[in-house]
């Protein structure tokens, strides 16, 4: 009757978990939120599912007594890894992102409070105990890390503002987001040409397949043109399309600076007045001190196709 209570207990609060964890991937930053919001809101995480852990130590209290303290943690750290893995696997099933990495964090949680807050499970035995803290301490290390590149890269893109992004420094590849079935990595395809590495972008057939340009840039207004140098391998020209929004969007085409771009074969170099972006919204002025996305994309559905983003820089 008592492992039986035990197992009940497990299963309601994995119910419970799951339901917690639904509710915690609603939302979130959107694609206006700074690089460095998205990478503190992956860090609640921890403290979700770490809290979901305590309360599955305090629900088992007294009711384990002679199970072994191994199996006591066992038994819940494999029932934060399942519930976690069933929260990706559901929000996948309605079209949402699932993350493995997601996963782990949960996990992090959970060996955080199994190793250092654990009021409600027979002690372990010390070499164990240490061992799980060594575990839990570099387990959070790893989970910082998105968080502490992220900060490296916001003040290397601090200093090299009013370039945007030339990808010579060194965790520059995250500042781009490839989307609709795009893919996107750092290349020296074009290092003969240019001394550096660019960022080579497989353009998906999806509509708006492309790549994105997403965080909190300095200020424009003291600038005249944004320019755009990109390398078009095919023999083809290429309809593009460039997006630019401030903080204020509300997400309604008239509200934002949309403009086709042709690609032709080869080099080139677009460029944009800072003016023109500015009255681009139909009732009012773009904040040009709060400029938070720009994207590059296909307007229609097409065959996938290759170019190499070498450059991005006002002037």
């Amino acid at each position: 009757m008592q492992r039986q209570a035990v197992i009940r207990g497990l299963v309601l609060l994995g119910v419970a978990s799951i339901g917690a964890g639904l509710l915690f991937s609603i939302g979130g930053p959107t694609i206006v939120a700074s690089r460095l919001t998205h990478r503190i809101w992956d860090l609640g995480h921890l403290g979700l599912f770490g809290t979901l852990t305590a309360l599955s130590f305090w629900a088992l209290y007294g009711r384990c007594s002679k199970w072994r303290p191994r199996a006591v943690n066992c038994a819940v750290l494999g029932t934060v890894f399942l519930v976690g893995a069933v929260t990706e696997w559901l929000q996948a099933m309605v079209g949402r992102e699932a993350s493995w990495e997601d996963v782990g964090r949960n996990l992090v949680g959970a060996f955080l409070v199994a190793a250092f807050f654990n009021p409600g499970s027979p002690p372990l035995a010390r070499p164990v105990r240490h061992g799980l803290k060594v575990v839990a301490i570099a387990a959070l290390v790893w989970a910082l890390i998105p968080l502490m590149r992220t900060s490296y890269d916001e003040y290397q893109r601090y200093q090299q503002f009013p370039t945007l992004s030339d990808f010579t420094a060194k965790f520059e590849r995250d500042r781009w987001v490839a989307t609709y079935g795009s893919k996107a990595e750092l290349s020296r395809d074009l290092s003969d040409q240019t001394g550096r590495e660019s960022l080579k972008v497989e353009l998906g057939s999806d509509l708006y397949a492309g790549i994105a340009l997403s965080s909190p840039f300095r200020d424009f207004r003291l600038y005249k043109r944004l320019h755009l140098k990109i390398f078009n391998p095919s023999p083809r020209v290429l309809d593009m399309t460039c997006r630019i929004n401030d903080l204020p969007h509300d997400n309604e085409r008239s509200d934002r600076f949309s403009r086709p771009f042709d690609l032709k074969p080869g080099w080139n170099e677009v460029t944009f007045s800072v003016d023109e972006i500015r009255y681009s919204p139909q009732n009012r002025e773009m904040e040009m001190s709060k400029v938070r996305v720009l994207m590059l994309f296909r307007p229609q559905p097409s065959p996938t196709e290759t170019i190499y983003v070498d450059k991005v820089w006002l002037d």
